[in-house]
């Protein structure tokens, strides 16, 4: 991929030995990693929000990508150090801080991002992110084709139209409610997941997420006794499977009989990466939307801040 944009690697990765990715991050500098995974459906790639070790074992095979904004996520900084001590290919995307500097001094390859702004938060940052963890797999020879994926997508997402007033709408029907977010298994953790994050960030509300056909089998339940002013925004695929479509209408139609409020919103574009970012984008109007509304502004998060700075010596560690 050019290096161009806001995105630098630094250091060689092998281009033969490693099968599998293990991204290692929090928050806004974690999510990237699952619009990866729609960009590449070949790539065995696994995101780890904890210390490690976690889950699999760290092997030779394995290249650990080390990603926070900030570069001093405590939780990414333990990840990578204990990556250093594994077998495993070490790298980082970052904007600087702690991180930077140690992959420096370990000599570990590293994409480093821009900062806009100094106020410039890691959930606006899922463009830098993508950008940067697709040039280290590609670079480590596990997938290629981005290039040409990426530009396909900026076409794409140029030519939307309506998104305010479809924004406006939807954060109508949201505000002074707590939205559950519900989609196909495949767009569970790249739209659902990311779009409650936003709303929680942005908007500064409790917002939850789910998949289907999962939560029929048992969450649904749970709306038998609200309690709660719970709104479930359902996205459907218009090309995934009929049965699907149906189970989504079926699924609306039941929580309506149940008196729960129901926002449908249809996943459009010509490629899963397409039906994602543009969902996205589409939620990034609704949660600042919902934060004007409120007379909030949707830029700072004061309360992980105070979190992480109530975590004392350990978030230095």
């Amino acid at each position: 991929m050019a290096e161009e944009g806001s995105a630098t690697l630094t250091g060689r990765l092998p281009s033969h030995g490693v099968s599998r990715v293990v991204l290692c991050g929090l928050g806004g500098s974690a999510f990237p990693g699952e619009l990866v995974s729609l960009i590449y459906p070949e790539l065995d790639l696994s995101v780890n929000r904890d210390y490690l070790p976690y889950g699999r074992p760290l092997d030779e095979n394995t290249l650990v990508i080390a990603s926070s904004f900030s570069g001093n996520t405590e939780e990414t900084l333990s990840a990578f150090r204990s990556a250093l001590d594994s077998p495993a290919t070490v790298c980082v995307v970052t904007a600087g801080g702690q991180l930077a500097a140690e992959a420096a001094a370990a000599g570990c390859p590293t994409v480093a991002l821009s900062r806009p702004w100094p106020s410039f938060q890691p959930r606006a940052a899922s463009g830098f992110f993508v950008g940067g963890i697709a040039r280290l797999v590609e670079a480590a020879g596990l997938a290629d084709g981005g290039l040409a994926k990426f530009r396909a997508l900026e076409a794409h997402l140029g030519a939307l139209e309506g998104l305010e007033t479809r924004a406006k709408g939807i954060a109508e029907r949201l505000r002074g409610r707590i939205p559950v977010i519900y989609s196909p298994t495949a767009y569970a953790r790249t739209v659902a997941q990311i779009a409650k994050i936003k709303l929680n960030e942005n908007s500064k509300m409790a917002c939850f997420w789910n998949a289907l056909p999962e939560m029929n089998h048992n969450e649904m339940v749970g709306y038998t006794r609200l309690n709660g002013p719970f709104t479930a925004v359902l996205l459907n695929d218009p090309d995934g499977l009929p049965r699907m479509q149906h189970r989504t209408a079926t699924t609306a139609a039941t929580l309506t009989e149940n008196e729960v409020p129901v926002v449908i919103i249809d996943l459009d574009g010509p490629t899963p990466e397409a039906k994602a970012f543009s969902a996205l984008f589409l939620f990034d109007f609704v949660s600042c939307e919902l934060a004007l509304a409120a007379g909030i502004d949707p830029n700072p998060v004061a309360m992980v801040e105070d979190f992480k700075a109530g975590l004392g010596p350990f978030a230095q560690s």
